[in-house]
């Protein structure tokens, strides 16, 4: 999600080149049902563009926790281990 499509390309060959590309996918995807279930007026107010979508979609899925078999953003977990 956070790499540049030139970052994607160098996994090019790999296992995760697959993976990679589906997550771009996905995160364009949901941006754009996102943007459009807002409207253009509630966006432009959000400035909610596809960069920002892409880093706060990136920060929530690198600090999800798989608690009692749901999901969760759990506040400071991820210091523990700093």
């Amino acid at each position: 999600t956070f790499w540049a499509w030139e970052g994607v390309a160098r996994l090019r060959g790999s296992a995760s080149f697959r993976r990679a590309c589906m997550s771009r996918c996905a995160a364009a995807r949901s941006f754009v049902l996102v943007s459009r279930s807002l409207g253009e007026e509630a966006s432009s107010a959000l400035s909610l563009d596809y960069e920002r979508w892409r880093w706060a979609l990136g920060a929530v899925q690198t600090r999800q926790n798989s608690l009692g078999g749901a999901l969760a953003l759990v506040p400071l977990w991820d210091m523990c281990n700093h």
